[in-house]
């Protein structure tokens, strides 16, 4: 007996091609034209019924089987194989779970008659497993088949086209089992891959083995769109692994998929690299000045940066610069996403501390406004008698030196609203003032002017 079994619908009742229950009677002998020189049969009649003999309920049904038939036609001389290959073309019509060619001696000479088997109509379906496959998908597959007899063939088509609904997006799932069973009732069977656990690894970016990492795990699994429990998301993960990336505190991500044990479960092991998140780096020289003292003409910088906090993401970046007359103190932290917080939201601070000094006799006539707003333009000073400006006429009897300073902080909230969208709310505080070599405000000039800086 020959059995068709499909690949892609591996339980499904087989439908059988059953040999003949006896021999064909030998009419002929042996003919040179058949294959192998096997015995030919000469055939007077070829009919098709029902597995009790009787002719099929439906005509259709038996239009489609002898429509099958390619060698077996009346007043023709076959061999055993030839209808046996007749018998697979109807079984593979899809529409009968059985076919028995039986052999009848009569005057007239040998009958052959094809006793099929006729599939259930189809009355409904059961599918299991496919959490992420829309019903409607299946709905739509269905939709015209009711009442009709189950085919085998457009059962195929559409275990095929599930199969191809997850790869198009990623998905690891198929079909693994489908049944008919009584009643018309279809029965399908769908694994989907599921996340079990998600391991992170650190390896050494020299050698390649695990080592312990700086970043903490839970920094990493709040990045992650892929959670445990759902399916595994192909597309999804290659995203996860460039949100990782962009980070910026990772020198190189991978994310294998290992299975576990006989389920439909796999284990995603993450493999991260970090690369080097700090450092500090100082600058200084001497320059011809016009302080005076022992440190004078010496300039010098000196910053430093850590892009992984506590091992959180989180950002610092401290500078400071020193010139012969000034000086600039800068602090920025960022916390890309607040602990606690669902949305995503981010969290900036910022300090910067400026200095500005100078010997009052120094802002003469001679010195125009734009020499000291080239170089300080946050701070412009003006030989100007307007009101609200900084005044430093040359008749000013004092000559002590004169410091003006500026504090900026703020503080921004950020969080995206939807993909390319997002909202951004801050604040930001400044003070600015002037003070002399005792370290008291200044607050008029030497016409009594209110004096600010802007």
């Amino acid at each position: 007996a020959a059995r068709r079994v499909a690949a892609s619908f591996p339980r499904v009742p087989a439908a059988r091609a059953e040999s003949p229950t006896a021999p064909l009677p030998r009419r002929h002998g042996k003919d040179g034209g058949g294959a192998g020189g096997e015995e030919r049969v000469l055939i007077s009649e070829v009919a098709v019924r029902g597995k009790d003999g009787e002719p099929l309920e439906r005509p259709e049904l038996e239009e489609a089987a002898a429509g099958a038939l390619r060698a077996c036609r009346p007043n023709a001389a076959l061999t055993v194989r030839e209808v046996q290959e007749d018998v697979h073309r109807v079984v593979e019509s899809g529409l009968f779970r059985s076919c028995m060619p039986v052999a009848v001696d009569t005057r007239d000479g040998i009958r052959l008659v094809f006793e099929v088997e006729p599939n259930q109509d189809f009355h409904g379906l059961v599918c299991e497993g496919a959490n992420m496959l829309p019903s409607k998908f299946l709905d739509d597959s269905f939709r015209d088949r009711h009442g009709k007899i189950i085919n085998i063939r457009h059962l195929d088509q559409v275990i095929k086209s599930i199969n191809g609904w997850y790869q198009e997006r990623g998905l690891t799932g198929m079909v693994s089992y489908a049944e008919i069973l009584s009643g018309g009732i279809l029965r399908l069977q769908v694994s989907e891959a599921e996340v079990n656990n998600i391991n992170i690894r650190f390896l050494d970016r020299r050698t390649g083995e695990p080592t312990i990492g700086k970043t903490k795990p839970e920094t990493i699994l709040q990045q992650l769109t892929t959670k445990k429990g759902q399916a595994y998301n192909r597309a999804q993960v290659k995203r996860d692994v460039e949100t990782i990336l962009t980070m910026g505190i990772m020198e190189d991500v991978t994310i294998i998929p290992q299975p576990v044990g006989d389920s439909n479960k796999v284990d995603l092991v993450m493999n991260l690299v970090e690369r080097k998140s700090g450092g500090f780096s100082a600058g200084g020289g001497i320059s011809s000045g016009i302080t005076n003292g022992p440190l004078s003409g010496l300039i010098g910088s000196f910053a430093y940066s850590q892009r992984n906090v506590f091992g959180r993401n989180k950002k610092l970046n401290l500078s400071l610069e020193r010139g012969q007359i000034d000086s600039i103190f800068r602090l920025n932290y960022t916390d890309p996403w607040i602990d606690g917080d669902n949305k995503r939201t981010s969290r900036t601070v910022m300090v910067q501390v400026f200095s500005f000094s100078m010997i009052s006799s120094q802002f003469d006539d001679s010195i125009s406004c734009e020499s000291c707003a080239c170089a300080y333009d946050s701070f412009p000073c003006q030989n100007s008698r307007t009101p609200g400006t900084l005044i430093h006429g040359g008749e000013h009897p004092d000559h002590s030196p004169i410091t003006i300073g500026r504090v900026t902080a703020g503080i921004e909230y950020s969080r995206p609203f939807r993909p390319k969208w997002s909202g951004t709310l801050g604040l930001i505080f400044q003070h600015a003032g002037a003070r002399d070599d005792k370290g008291n405000p200044m607050i008029r000039d030497f016409y009594n002017s209110q004096l600010t800086a802007r």
